[in-house]
């Protein structure tokens, strides 16, 4: 009989050779081999060496810690020989004048460990700006301090250790500076001599010059670098609405300064933009203007940028994009990311005045704020604006309305659309006839992310899964399921609309449900101020069977998706599964926080190994917190009504005095409510 040969057995070269391989193919397969033995973890972990010393940080914490810091850095990057896989160094934190120890966690450094490596979206792995693009507030979006105008040059010996730094990586790509200092001069002139090809990324990009008559040389020669790739800046937008007027006078200078020399930038490919208030503003205009059209007397092109991102706290208005077609040559820019709300005005005037022939992702936050609602006039300018766009391969909705139809968007954008997320606002839903359709106009949709209504697993929301395997092409969906009861829903004009019907000024008495029984019938026993309706039992119990969700009922919906799949298509390899859920549309709302005590969200993947590829993973995150107590006596009652407590022995005796006592052993005893329920299965039977 032949022995079956085992990894184990197999000379360390050879194990060394399979773990290279597998790193370059598939890097979470090399985790998973490694666990499995020692020798197999000895060969893992050089083959996963490139991974580990991809991106080093260095935090900032006052000048004195610099060398002492970068020493450190350099010690473990020599000891395994990993320079040459360094690829991306962050330099984040605050600013040269704290003193060491100012911050309360000072953090040097060090390569993570095998366990630490996250693969849960491989292609952002090699993204050498996603790591990076959401720092804490401080750093990234916070108040910039402005330096003064010498700063770079007298604080050049600071930096002397960082550039030397740079020189010792030879495989640096990118290097990204988010501290509250302007860019030194000295880290760019390592930077041109020692890493020319390294893209420059300005997460705190700040004209110290705007504000005096001629722009500063050594700004003039950081914005002309041939390596600064990505500025992120922030200035001030309040000269632009009417109810600042009487307050500040005074062009925006930082808007005014960055515009007329963003063309003198070679290789700019991104631009972040953070609309906020300041104060700093002078008497002059700054003579910058020639600087607009032309340089040393060449006439500069527009500026060819790749992505442009505007964040604005009091929403975009038409001019937040228009301002910059004078500037910014908007036929090359591929990457769109309006990240507030966009009024419907400059939805109108973009559709017929700009054109972004070259686009090719769009992220847009179309939500209605907290005083009105949108009109249909809004969506009727949204569904323009995205009609006049070319077919896009990326889009990104964040507050979609089934005001803007899915069908819109499929036929628009399905045949080049590769990714989609519609952030649902409120109670908004997609349908199984809307996924259906986009199935039908999106052969190559991948990564996708919608909202379905949750309706206790019936044949209903058993179509809509169904719907989603028509998607020929899906591999990775991220599905929110609402729970939002419709009986007990209603915000803004809603409210009084109703009140209003059944002559009420208090709770509003919602539609008679045939499927209740007596005991679902009976009002709640617990205020809920947050809500305007009168809830019966029958409405907190439907809200605790939507909001359960246990690994079989994640696990049944994943198969019941993949079901519907073509035999030749590709399999479905991620779902995360969420639920969300609200009885009103503004402020704190109770109904939320009990959908929450019972729903875990789920992510579920397939076996890595290719025998085992038809076996399931899940794994789940929950408030473990809210699950550590014990449930209220009125939730309770209704908890038992669905999932009964199993006891053992004889029922004991109640009295007053006992039930007193057994509340009292029961509040200082372990909660085990969360242990004795399950989800109910789908409703998957053939009609």
């Amino acid at each position: 009989m032949k022995r079956k040969l085992q990894l184990k057995t197999l000379p360390p070269e050879i194990l060394d050779l399979i773990a290279s391989y597998l790193a370059l193919i598939h890097l979470p397969s090399v985790l998973k081999l490694a666990w499995l033995s020692k020798s197999l973890y000895a060969s893992c972990v050089p083959a996963a060496k490139p991974f580990f010393f991809s991106t080093i940080t260095l935090t900032l914490d006052g000048h004195k810690s610099i060398k002492h810091d970068v020493a450190k850095i350099i010690e473990k990057l020599e000891h395994a020989k990993a320079t040459p896989y360094v690829r991306r160094f962050a330099i984040t934190g605050g600013s040269l004048d704290e003193e060491p120890g100012f911050r309360d966690r000072h953090w040097v450094w060090r390569p993570p460990r095998l366990h630490e490596l996250r693969f849960d979206d491989p292609e952002k792995v090699h993204d050498s700006f996603y790591p990076y693009r959401h720092l804490t507030t401080e750093t990234a979006y916070g108040r910039i301090r402005v330096p003064d105008i010498d700063e770079p040059h007298k604080r050049n010996k600071h930096w002397k250790p960082v550039a030397e730094l740079i020189r010792r990586l030879p495989a640096l790509r990118d290097l990204h500076f988010s501290c509250y200092v302007q860019f030194p001069s000295q880290l760019l002139d390592a930077l041109h001599k020692y890493r020319p090809e390294c893209r420059l990324h300005l997460q705190s990009f700040w004209l110290r010059s705007a504000m005096i008559s001629v722009p500063d040389e050594y700004e003039l020669r950081l914005i002309s670098s041939p390596s600064l790739h990505t500025i992120m800046i922030r200035y001030d937008v309040s000269k632009n609405r009417s109810y600042y007027q009487d307050l500040y006078s005074g062009p925006n200078y930082q808007k005014f300064a960055l515009q007329r020399i963003l063309r003198l930038a070679p290789n700019l490919k991104v631009l972040w933009i953070k609309h906020e208030e300041d104060n700093v503003y002078t008497s002059e205009t700054p003579r910058w203007h020639s600087l607009a059209q032309e340089w040393h007397g060449t006439v500069l092109p527009l500026a060819t940028l790749e992505r442009l991102e505007i964040y604005d706290t009091e929403g975009v208005d038409t001019m937040a994009l228009y301002e910059w077609a004078d500037y910014v040559d908007f036929s090359a820019l591929r990457s769109l990311e309006l990240c507030e709300r966009v009024e419907m005005e400059a939805l109108q005037f973009w559709a017929v005045n700009l054109r972004f022939p070259s686009l090719e992702r769009l992220v847009m936050d179309v939500r209605p704020d907290l005083e009105r609602r949108h009109s249909n006039a809004f969506y009727d300018s949204l569904e323009q604006f995205i009609s006049s766009l070319p077919p896009l391969t990326e889009l990104e909705l964040n507050g979609w309305q089934s005001e803007l139809p899915v069908e819109v968007i499929a036929t628009r954008h399905g045949p080049r659309l590769k990714r989609l997320a519609l952030l649902s606002h409120t109670w908004q839903t997609v349908p199984a006839d809307g996924i259906r359709s986009i199935g039908e106009h999106c052969p190559l949709l991948e990564d996708m992310t919608i909202t379905i209504q949750r309706s206790q697993g019936d044949k209903n929301e058993v179509a809509a899964y169904r719907a989603l395997g028509t998607i020929r092409r899906l591999k990775r969906l991220s599905l929110t399921l609402d729970v939002s009861d419709g009986a007990i829903c209603a915000g803004g004009t809603d409210v009084e609309r109703l009140r209003a019907e059944q002559n009420t000024s208090g709770l509003i008495e919602p539609p008679h449900d045939p499927s209740f029984d007596d005991f679902d019938n009976q009002y709640l026993d617990h205020n809920m101020s947050s809500n305007a309706f009168n809830i019966k039992n029958g409405h907190m119990r439907r809200l605790l069977i939507n909001s359960a969700i246990d690994k079989n009922l994640a696990c049944s919906i994943f198969q019941t998706i993949s079901s519907t799949k073509a035999p030749d298509a590709p399999l479905l390899e991620r779902l995360i599964i969420d639920v969300k859920g609200r009885g009103t549309n503004i402020g704190y709302d109770e109904i939320a926080s009990w959908a929450g005590l019972m729903s875990s969200t789920w992510t579920i993947h397939r076996d890595l190994l290719y025998e085992h590829r038809h076996e399931l993973i899940a794994n789940s995150t929950s408030d473990h917190y809210a699950r550590s107590r014990h449930l209220a006596t009125w939730l309770e009652t209704i908890f038992r009504r669905i999932w009964p407590e199993q006891k053992k022995g004889m029922k004991r005796k109640t009295t007053k005095k006992l039930k007193a006592k057994r509340e009292k052993e029961k509040e200082s005893s372990e909660p085990r409510w969360w242990l004795e329920w399950q989800s109910f299965p789908l409703d998957t039977e053939e009609a």
